[in-house]
Parts: C-alpha cells; sequence; structure tokens
C-alpha cells in the first residue's frame, strides 16, 4: 500500500483538508498531493470554492481500518469493552489497511457516510421513515452517531432549507434513513457534537427517580457499565442483591421501557403518585397486548 495514499485516505474522512495542510501532513510538496490525488480515480476531489479536498460521494470508495475502528468502538454499549476497542484502534494506525467500502454491511457504510458528513458540517438531504410509516424528505445537520439499546441513532439539526422545524434538534434512528445526497458544505459551523446520551437525546440532570434494582438486574446495572443508561449508584445492601440508584431520564417512556424489561426485579423507592401512574401506563401497556391476543 502508499503509504501517502493511505493517509491521504485516514486524513480526509476526518475534516477537509487545503493542499498546503495536506503537503504539511504528508512532509511532500503540493504537486506530490496532486499527483497522489489523481492515483484515487476520482473519489477524491478539489473543491476550488472550498479551498480543500473531499470525497466525491457521500461515501468514499475505500476507508481506513483506523477510521472504520474508532466507528466501531462507539457501537459498543459497555464502557469497558468500548475502551478496550479504542486501545486495539491506536493499534491499527501502524496498518496501512484499506479497506473497501463496498464491501461493508449496509449499516456499516451509512455510518461511514454520516461520520464523514459530521466531520466536514456537510447538510445532508436524506429520506426519513418516521413513526407514522411515511417516507419523507429531510433537510438536516448531522451532529453526532450514538448506539443505544443495540440500535444506531443520529443527533440531527433541521436545516434551514428543511423549510419545517428550522433549528429544531432531533434524534432519527438511523435504519430509517436512506438516499444520503450532499446539500452544501458550511465551512463557518461545527455540527460534530460529543454528548453522551440515548434515544431520547442528550443525558440531562433535570428530572430522575430513586430506583431499586434487585437480584439479576442488580448485578446488571452493577457489571455492565452501559453508556447510554445515565445512573447513579446510591447506595447497596450488605448482600449486593438490592442496589439503590438516582435514575435520569429525559421521557417518561424511558423509566416504562426499563420497569417493563426488569419487572419485578426493579421498582420505585417511594410508592408516590408519580411511581402509581406510571405503573398504571405499564399496567395498562400489559391489558391492550392481552386484548390483542385475545
Amino acid at each position: 500500500m502508499d503509504q501517502k495514499l493511505f493517509l491521504l485516505y485516514d486524513l480526509i474522512p476526518r475534516r477537509l483538508f487545503s493542499k498546503n495542510e495536506l503537503a504539511a501532513k504528508l512532509g511532500v510538496t503540493t504537486k506530490t498531493i496532486e499527483n497522489k490525488i489523481k492515483l484515487t480515480n476520482g473519489d477524491i476531489v478539489y473543491r476550488q470554492k472550498l479551498g480543500a479536498y473531499h470525497f466525491a460521494s457521500t461515501l468514499p470508495k475505500m476507508i481506513s481500518l483506523k477510521f472504520l475502528f474508532e466507528i466501531i468502538s462507539n457501537s459498543i454499549e459497555n464502557v469497558d469493552l468500548s475502551h478496550d476497542l479504542k486501545i486495539l484502534s491506536a493499534f491499527s494506525k501502524n496498518t496501512n489497511t484499506l479497506i473497501e467500502t463496498s464491501t461493508l454491511s449496509e449499516i456499516l457504510q451509512t455510518l461511514v457516510s454520516l461520520q464523514i458528513a459530521i466531520n466536514h458540517n456537510l447538510v445532508l438531504s436524506i429520506n426519513y421513515i418516521g413513526n407514522d410509516n411515511i417516507n419523507k424528505n429531510k433537510i438536516i445537520q448531522p451532529n453526532q452517531i450514538i448506539y443505544s439499546n443495540n440500535k444506531h441513532y443520529l443527533y440531527i439539526t433541521y436545516n434551514k432549507k428543511n423549510k419545517k422545524n428550522i433549528g429544531e434538534k432531533r434524534t432519527l434512528f438511523i435504519n430509517s434513513i436512506s438516499n444520503i445526497k450532499k446539500e452544501r458544505y458550511e465551512q463557518n459551523s461545527t455540527f460534530q457534537t460529543n454528548y453522551r446520551g440515548n434515544a431520547f437525546g442528550k443525558n440531562l440532570n433535570d428530572k430522575y427517580a430513586e430506583l431499586v434494582f434487585c437480584d439479576a438486574a442488580a448485578r446488571y446495572i452493577k457489571r455492565e457499565h452501559i453508556q447510554s443508561m445515565h445512573y447513579e449508584i446510591i447506595k447497596e445492601d450488605f448482600s449486593g442483591n438490592k442496589v439503590f440508584v438516582k435514575y435520569y431520564y429525559n421521557n417518561i417512556l424511558e423509566l416504562i421501557l426499563l420497569l417493563q424489561t426488569w419487572m419485578p426485579s426493579v421498582y420505585f423507592v417511594k410508592n408516590d403518585e408519580f411511581a402509581k401512574d406510571i405503573y398504571k401506563k405499564i399496567e395498562n401497556n400489559f391489558q391492550t397486548v392481552l386484548k390483542r391476543n385475545n
């Protein structure tokens, strides 16, 4: 593998580079950069208006193994394992390996396209199927990819060309995104955010519920270190089979899903009106399912 060509494919996904910047990074002349770019057969192009190189398509033909490692490490919810993979990815920088993106899964191709768009401050046109099951076109600024509860999500801001909901921040389910196209580069913006969060948005500290995790649920909450769960362990009993947790949430649906998943091993510390209301919603959910099965 041509070392200089590899470096181009490893650098350009991370941000837009001018010809002089790339020459300085690679320790060569700008003429050498031009010659190396020709070897990409149109995959990397120069845009005069930007004064920088970028990929011709939202999905480049090749990508570095290191860049893929970084994307995949963010798709692991366990904090410890994610850390381990990031350590391993550091070793991949010494491996001049380029991967053909056509060999990747559809979801990883989408993740590569979206991460490059985030890094390049690239406004995108996408098709998105929402809860109403209607495929709609959206003009978005992609801000961050997160992985929560075995699903990938994209934090976005609606661009002014969207006409509706301008400036509104949303979370989109990545598997419902298709037909990703370039709109324009915004040089004076920074799209990238680095929030801790989940499908309901970034983690906030303004709402929380005090919960008790028992038995298997207690072992789970202590052992797994799930990145998308925002909580503090307040105390645990002597046996370790009961853990008291301050669980932060953005939407009460988070509490309902958690309780339904672990019931009866997770419950509220206080059986107050808020707790009773949540329990009632869960009971109604079960009654709805029973009616549908009859």
